[in-house]
């Protein structure tokens, strides 16, 4: 049997190992209150094997409050203060950047209500992989539901949740760093040709830029100082130099990881090559807990940047606009240039509030356009002439109707030097939510009016966000492995929109309507614009439709494939992240208390009024009960099916085929809609083709048997695939059983 098969084979054997040993692993996740719910004996126990390191959580807010056990009127002041700030909170074991994602529960002021209802029951403060293993084994075997914190700063709520065990790794530091060729990954005989960090899960970006300034290096790193690596590598992690050197994914040589089984591995292209492939690029929470890794560093280089306002009177919106619409229409040649750039626009902003000193209310624009002076043709002065340039074209010809223009350059030692002065804290303790979409170049330069159009309508009455931060560096990546599970529309994209919607505390009405706004309006300005591409998972629309194909693109059946088998009872689950389609949150109330779970889609709940976040999939689990349980569920996402058994078998009277090439040689999708009785197939593996043959063979000991054979297409240039075969036929006879119906097919 050829390697990949066995590999394969021996997944399968695992998948199944599992679910046959489990056999009521799709029950609800346990509720405080239950008997499902772990005894104060085992929390003791698990205290205990941690040496103390469980904590209970009390809500960080209630402090301010004086029904609260916890109230405190002297540190209620500073708890006040810190919660508008980022750092704050990633210095808390269970608070979260944005409010809303611990439902408003326990905010510091004493005018509004105050639970735990929002955060984790207890909270592992983990120190060491070995805490984090702890805490993973005991949701895992009290199903428990788990979530996973580093720093808190997540725009999509998966770093908390109620009625959970959360993880917190913020406190597993460390740095380590090493020379060219003097790291060599696990079990890999090449040693990696350029300086490397191993970073521990809970080190912060600030701490990592000076520590690496300090050895005249530099890193791809996050935008705000308080930014760890968990989900920042985990989702992609773009950068102001990453238009240069790629996306923070890009650079990772290896991972250490705990799985969802307990297991603590290293993650490398030598070892573990899925997990490394899919922790990369496919979301955070997701597919284990990583707890250090390796990346990249580059000798330090001098830093440029230009800064450019510009602003309008409100009555003069046609003109701003226009000029907005040039400055991103110009984004991709400047990237041709190296030249990277944030860009800020608000219409009807007070000019005091935005930086501009001009009085009352305008339309602004402020961009800063970076590039790393490290090729002879990288200067100051060209950095300087492009922007000039691109400014100019943007007001030209209603320079008069602008209230200011303003560029102005400054060169910085090293990438450090101008972090520390032009980099500020992200807003925290506010209500709120965001979309984004990447932009290639078709979308920003061949249709004017639909790109201008988009920018009136994506902000609303908030910011517009432009991210110039994808380029050659991004489209040509070096990445270990050859390749990772990062969005592929991030290798075609130049600009990185971000839009943004606020509401008040607790006015559910504006929630909804600020998030039907976020949705269904702005976000949907952008998807009309680059229908074809997709959004940044760490930075998007919480409620995105289709986002599987929206984040991963062609790479989620990969992506869906590994999570079933390295997790297949979903330890880890979060939305929207790969996999979570099995289950789903229910609100309801019994006995006046109210109940928020995480059950699997086909449960129901008798005599629960329920809400559910997640929705039903179109087409029920399939049950086959007199055949070995491979067949475990099957989901529509949208215009690709997907489906979670590897080497399925089924009685068939009829079937239909259709066929999907993905452009890397690596996998193919068959998706097969099976009728109601009849034959039997065995499907064995699937490959890379253009075309599909299928032959129906005269019964045999009781049943028929349909062989597939795939053959690799010509007009697919497979040449230098990994895995390269001819023709594949899988058949078997099998008895009668129970028909099914419904049946979908992931081949790898």
């Amino acid at each position: 049997m050829a390697p990949r098969k066995l590999a394969m084979f021996a997944y399968f054997l695992q998948l199944l190992a599992l679910s046959s040993s489990h056999p009521n692993s799709k029950t609800c996740k346990a509720q405080p209150g239950t008997k499902a719910w772990p005894s104060d004996v085992k929390w003791e126990r698990l205290d205990k094997s941690l040496s103390g390191h469980l904590i209970k959580t009390v809500p960080p807010g209630a402090v301010c409050h004086p029904s609260q056990p916890s109230y405190d009127v002297d540190a209620c002041p500073a708890v006040q203060a810190g919660w508008k700030l980022a750092k704050w909170h990633t210095e808390n074991s269970v608070s979260v950047i944005m409010d809303n994602f611990a439902n408003d529960t326990c905010l510091p002021d004493p005018k509004y209500p105050c639970s735990g209802e929002g955060y984790p029951i207890y909270v592992v403060n983990a120190t060491t992989a070995e805490h984090v293993k702890k805490g993973v084994d005991f949701a895992r075997q009290n199903k428990v539901r788990l979530v996973v914190k580093g720093t808190g700063h997540d725009y999509l709520g998966r770093s908390a949740a109620p009625n959970s065990l959360s993880i917190w790794t913020h406190n597993i530091k460390g740095l380590d760093f090493f020379d060219v060729n003097e790291f060599t990954p696990k079990r890999c005989r090449v040693p990696i040709d350029k300086h490397v960090i191993t970073i521990a899960a809970g080190t912060q970006m600030l701490q990592i830029y000076e520590e690496a300034s300090l050895r005249n290096l530099t890193i791809v790193g996050g935008g705000a100082g308080s930014v760890g690596i968990g989900g920042y590598l985990t989702g992609g992690g773009h950068s102001a130099i990453s238009l240069t050197f790629g996306l923070a994914a890009d650079q990772v040589v290896e991972m250490e990881v705990v799985t969802a089984g307990g297991n603590i591995v290293t993650a490398n292209a030598c070892q573990n090559e899925d997990l490394f492939w899919a922790m990369r690029g496919g979301g955070g929470s997701t597919f284990g807990v990583m707890t250090s890794a390796t990346i990249k560093a580059y000798p330090s280089f001098k830093f440029a940047a230009v800064t450019a306002l510009f602003g309008a009177p409100v009555s003069s919106s046609e003109v701003y606009y226009d000029a907005l619409t040039t400055i991103f229409e110009e984004s991709p040649d400047l990237a041709d240039l190296g030249i990277s750039a944030y860009y800020f626009g608000a219409a009807n902003v007070s000019g005091a509030d935005y930086g501009v000193p001009i009085p009352g209310m305008i339309n602004g624009f402020l961009g800063r356009f970076m590039l790393p002076l490290i090729d002879a043709a990288n200067t100051s002065d060209s950095l300087l002439t492009a922007v000039k340039a691109v400014v100019a074209k943007a007001i030209e010809g209603a320079e008069d109707q602008f209230l200011m223009t303003s560029v102005t350059e400054k060169t910085f030692d090293d990438f450090w030097a101008y972090f520390k002065e032009n980099t500020g804290p992200p807003d925290a303790g506010v209500d709120g939510i965001m979309g984004s979409r990447l932009l290639d170049r078709k979308s920003l330069t061949k249709n004017r009016t639909a790109l201008k159009e988009a920018l009136v309508v994506a902000p609303g009455k908030g910011v517009l966000l432009g991210h110039l931060v994808s380029g050659k560096g991004v489209h040509n990546a070096e990445i270990q492995g050859g390749s990772n599970a990062v969005n592929p529309a991030w290798r075609s994209a130049y600009v990185h929109l971000v839009v943004t919607s606020r509401w008040d505390p607790l006015d559910a009405a504006g929630r909804e309507k600020q998030l039907d706004l976020n949705t269904n309006v702005y976000t949907e300005a952008l998807r009309k614009i680059a229908p074809d591409t997709g959004a940044y998972i760490n930075e998007a629309d919480l409620y995105e439709p289709n986002f599987q194909k929206t984040f991963w693109g062609a790479n989620y059946p990969r992506l869906w494939l590994i999570k079933k088998i390295l997790d297949p009872l979903d330890v880890f689950w979060c939305s929207p992240c790969v996999g979570n389609e099995g289950w789903k949150v229910w609100f309801f109330w019994k006995r006046r208390a109210k109940y928020v779970l995480l059950v699997p889609v086909s449960y129901n709940a008798t005599r629960a009024s329920s809400t559910p976040v997640q929705a039903e999939p179109l087409t029920p689990p399939v049950r086959n009960s007199r055949l070995t349980l491979i067949c475990i569920s099957s989901y529509y996402i949208n215009n690709f099916k997907i489906f979670s058994a590897l080497l399925p078998i089924a009685h068939v009277a009829s079937i239909d085929i259709a066929i999907s090439i993905l452009p890397d040689c690596i996998q193919s999708i068959l998706t097969a809609s099976i009728g109601a009785t009849g034959y039997c197939i065995l499907v064995e593996q699937g490959w890379p083709v253009s075309g599909i043959k299928t032959t129906v063979i005269e019964p045999c000991s009781g049943g028929k048997t349909l062989w597939l054979t795939y053959t690799i297409g010509q007009d697919v240039d497979c040449a230098n695939a990994p895995y390269k075969h001819g023709p594949l036929v899988g058949s078997q006879c099998w008895p009668e059983s129970e028909p099914v119906s419904g049946f979908e097919l992931l081949c790898l």
